[in-house]
Order: C-alpha cells, then sequence, then structure tokens
C-alpha cells in the first residue's frame, strides 16, 4: 500500500511493506498529513504564516518553539565548523533572489557574495531569537529531514515497523527484515542510476544543483537555491542513522567538499558518496 502526496515543494511517497486494513491506513493518512502541516507551520519560508516566517519578517521571536531554536542552533553549529560554507542566513540570500514566499523569483537589489556577510544571529537561545534588520533565515537544507523523521517516529507510534519513507528522492527506511535496494540517480542523466545501496533503518539524501534551478524573470539568467558549491562535484549522497543528518550532511559536503570530513565525521554517524560526473 502506498500514500503519496505533495509536500515541501515535491512529492512525498511512503511505501507500506506490510498489508493493513484499510481502515487503518486512511487513520494513518490523517495522522501523517496533521503531522506534516505542524512542521510546516515551524519550518516552512514558503508559508507566510510560520513560526521560521514570523522570524524573518518581525526579526525576533520570543519563546520560539523547542523544534525551531534547535535547528537554527544546529545550524549555527555548523556554520561555525564550517567558517561559513554553510549557513542558515543563506534565507538573505534565497530572499533577494525571490525564492521564498514572494515567488518573485527574480533578484531584488544585489545580491551579497560573501557568505559571512549574509548575516549573524544578535541573540539565539531558547528565549529569545533575534535577527538584524536585513537578514533572514532559512533551515530547508535539512527541515525536509527533519520532517521525514518526525513521520517515522509517527508511523512507529502507531505500531508499524515495514515501510520507506520517499521525500522526493531523501528516503528513510525501516524494517525488521531484509535491506531494501535504494537507486541512486546518476547526477547528470537523472533517468540512469549511478549506484545502487541497501538500506536498514537508515535514511538517505541527496544533494546536488540540477533539479531546483530557474531562470530569473528579470536577468534571465539561471539560478539555483545553493549559492556555491565544490564545481568538482556533480552530487553528494549521505547514509545515515536518521534523515535530518543525511540531509543536512549531504548539503554541506556539495557545498564544501572533504574540506570538513574530520569534524563532520567526528560528531556524526554518516558515509558519504561523492559523484564527480
Amino acid at each position: 500500500m502506498t500514500y503519496t502526496f505533495p509536500a515541501t515543494g515535491t512529492i512525498w511517497c511512503i511505501e507500506f511493506l506490510e498489508k493493513l486494513p484499510i481502515e487503518k491506513f486512511t487513520q494513518i493518512k490523517k495522522e501523517i498529513d496533521a503531522q506534516i502541516k505542524r512542521d510546516d507551520a515551524i519550518y516552512s519560508r514558503f508559508n507566510t504564516q510560520s513560526e521560521l516566517s514570523n522570524l524573518n519578517k518581525n526579526k525576533r521571536l520570543d519563546n520560539p518553539s523547542r523544534q525551531l531554536y534547535d535547528a537554527l542552533a544546529l545550524a549555527e553549529d555548523i556554520r561555525l565548523m564550517t567558517k561559513d560554507a554553510f549557513t542558515p542566513f543563506i534565507g538573505t540570500y534565497l530572499h533577494q533572489l525571490g525564492y521564498d514566499a514572494t515567488n518573485r523569483f527574480a533578484v531584488e537589489g544585489e545580491l551579497t557574495k560573501d557568505n559571512s556577510k549574509l548575516g549573524r544571529f544578535l541573540k539565539l537561545d531558547s528565549e529569545v531569537i533575534a535577527l538584524p534588520n536585513e537578514a533572514h533565515v532559512d533551515v530547508s537544507s535539512f527541515a525536509k529531514g527533519i520532517m521525514i523523521d518526525n513521520v517515522v517516529s509517527l508511523l512507529k507510534t502507531l505500531h508499524l515497523n515495514e515501510f520507506v519513507v520517499n521525500a522526493g528522492g531523501d528516503i528513510f527506511v525501516s524494517t525488521q527484515n531484509k535491506p531494501v535496494e535504494i537507486a541512486i540517480e546518476a547526477p547528470t542523466h537523472l533517468a540512469d542510476v549511478v549506484e545502487t545501496v541497501s538500506l536498514k533503518n537508515q535514511a538517505i539524501a541527496t544533494s546536488a544543483n540540477t533539479k531546483r534551478v530557474w531562470i530569473d524573470q528579470k536577468t534571465e539568467e539561471e539560478r539555483s537555491h545553493i549559492k556555491t558549491y565544490n564545481s568538482d562535484i556533480k552530487q553528494v549522497s549521505v547514509i545515515a542513522e536518521n534523515a535530518k543528518t543525511a540531509d543536512l550532511l549531504s548539503t554541506v559536503i556539495f557545498i564544501s567538499g572533504d574540506s570538513f570530513s574530520k569534524p563532520l565525521h567526528s560528531r556524526f554517524n554518516f558515509e558519504e558518496r561523492i559523484y564527480q560526473s
């Protein structure tokens, strides 16, 4: 049985590897929808009423949810580790591009070229998050991973153990039986498979610069949601114990290559696959 639905700007497909009564399947779908809605109300830049959007609009958020604070604190830790190669203030750049709830898809003003100039937290703790006037934050590089993990946790509380959650190619496999084979698309020929991996209670996420691109409506230049990246790398896939880690690190490594491999491996348990063609 499969539940397919749109969310987070992509298509989610949840495949249940065990037979379910139709009544239970219907209830599970409702529970999933409710979980996605809760998470969207926290992390989405495209939901103008989300907690993140309110922070970006008002530049201050008192008593933030634990979920948003934890996400921004993690992003800030990785910013410091990678010396701004990865930054939650990529939201400033995406706003300049018009890649947000405005749906302008056209540059407004000058683009900030230096990541270190995109912004800094004026305050970041469990009581107050504050931003400079021109700054915007974004956690979409791993929010989808968080949302996958939350759906996985939900399904397990409903006593389900055999399923695959696929959110636009970011995947978690839950199984007590044999591993599930997952095909990784080739970076330049998306219909081709570059590698097949076996996953059992693991996640895989992939970052590339080939899918989420658009033409600027003013300049007619091609734009991407990823600001800078290692030009020798075409695609990065990361396998980890949860989707948040896989989603985050696939982006970090795609941006920076192996520059921060040692501190990342010291902090996280993961395997990377780097594709250069």
